[in-house]
């Protein structure tokens, strides 16, 4: 009679602990989808801001009081004393910091209820390069002015590049 009852026991406290992990589960997925939103968020706010030859400081000094946001930056790395101008009447926050920030080559990232400033990594050069050049064609020649089939080609500072075939002249 013991080992039924024993055995009863430990079903009932098992199904209690798996009852309370996916309790636990649910409660912490639901807060990861949370956070999500938040950031969505933040950056649907509408602002209005009308500056001209106003510095990125002054700027986002501005946005923060409209939205109730702070801005987390190094002065030095985003060059806050430059001179921008920025006319924007109740659109998203996100439309605004990309139009005054993308020309000065600084990014953004929300985090929690903060926005961080961050330079932009410069583009690999290859990067600005193929944008240029759409289709460069030439001959490889020899001290007497022969063809030279089979050397390789690159664009410098850039992995592109190209070989000479036996037909290149």
């Amino acid at each position: 009679m013991q080992k039924s009852i024993s055995v009863k026991r430990l079903s009932i406290n098992a199904m209690q602990v798996t009852v309370m992990q996916f309790i636990l589960s649910a409660l912490f997925c639901s807060l990861s989808f949370a956070g999500e939103t938040r950031a969505q968020e933040i950056l649907r706010r509408e602002v209005s801001i009308q500056m001209q030859s106003a510095e990125v400081r002054n700027v986002l000094s501005r946005i923060e009081k409209q939205t109730s946001i702070k801005f987390i930056y190094s002065t030095n790395s985003i060059q806050a004393r430059q001179k921008v101008t920025i006319n924007a009447t109740n659109s998203r926050l996100s439309q605004v910091l990309d139009e005054l920030l993308a020309p000065l080559n600084i990014g953004y990232e929300v985090v929690d209820s903060h926005i961080l400033l961050h330079k932009k990594a410069d583009e690999p050069a290859g990067t600005v390069i193929k944008s240029v050049i759409k289709n460069l064609t030439g001959s490889v020649l020899h001290e007497k002015g022969g063809a030279l089939p089979g050397v390789s080609i690159l664009v410098k500072g850039t992995q592109s590049g190209t070989t000479t075939n036996e037909n290149c002249c």
